[in-house]
């Protein structure tokens, strides 16, 4: 085994202690035993790679700095981030998406029931955009609030925070910033565990936001 998938196999063997051991301690655990099926998407060591803190280039329209290091999940229509664990939370960025496009791709019979997005949205429309392509996907009791205007590198964009729930009943917080360029939209979302772990990780995903600028 080469040095660069024995880094990879030890982060995978990393992210399934630090779930187990949450699964075990928190007080949430009974709530949370519906994900842990979910683990075995976490033994394939190729889907886990390593982020590193130099700026990165996001869907080939901004970068950002990552701060700290991350473990990169490959979901197909995002790139998701996490640092304690896909579970516990996360930072979705997604593609640059057309306008007449989901936002969500989806799958399936599942596909028509997200939304489309439209290059004329306005902030507002783009944020209930983002609430029923979440409940699309299965989460439960999104809410937003606090939408306000956003510096998205040079561009004028928005943000606003999320409540929501997950298929188990455990409760998570999020926020979400974003922009439309040239009829486009780009989305950084971050959601974590309401106890804890969205908090604990609050700072550093607000100085990834402001650190947002051009491609590299």
């Amino acid at each position: 085994m080469s040095s660069s998938n024995r880094l990879v196999c030890c982060s995978a063997a990393r992210e399934r202690s630090r779930i187990i051991s949450y699964l075990r301690d928190s007080t949430l655990a009974p709530r949370l035993v519906i994900l842990t099926g979910l683990l075995a998407g976490l033994v394939a060591c190729a889907t886990i790679t390593p982020v590193g803190t130099e700026r990165r280039t996001i869907a080939g329209g901004y970068s950002v700095a990552p701060q700290v290091k991350w473990s990169r999940f490959p979901t197909g229509e995002f790139e998701t981030w996490t640092i304690d664990g896909v579970f516990l939370e996360f930072v979705r960025f997604s593609r640059a998406v057309a306008d007449g496009e989901p936002l969500f791709a989806g799958s399936g019979p599942n596909r028509d029931k997200f939304p489309i997005f439209h290059a004329r949205m306005s902030a507002n429309e783009v944020m209930e955009l983002v609430v029923d392509s979440l409940t699309a996907e299965g989460w439960g009791n999104v809410s937003p609030e606090s939408l306000e205007p956003f510096r998205f590198g040079s561009a004028l964009g928005f943000r606003f925070e999320l409540g929501l729930v997950a298929r188990g009943g455990l409760e998570y917080d999020g926020l979400a910033a974003g922009v439309i360029k040239g009829d486009q939209l780009y989305l950084i979302l971050y959601v974590g565990a309401r106890e804890h772990y969205f908090a604990k990780h609050r700072g550093t995903v607000e100085r990834l936001l402001a650190s947002i600028g051009d491609t590299v």
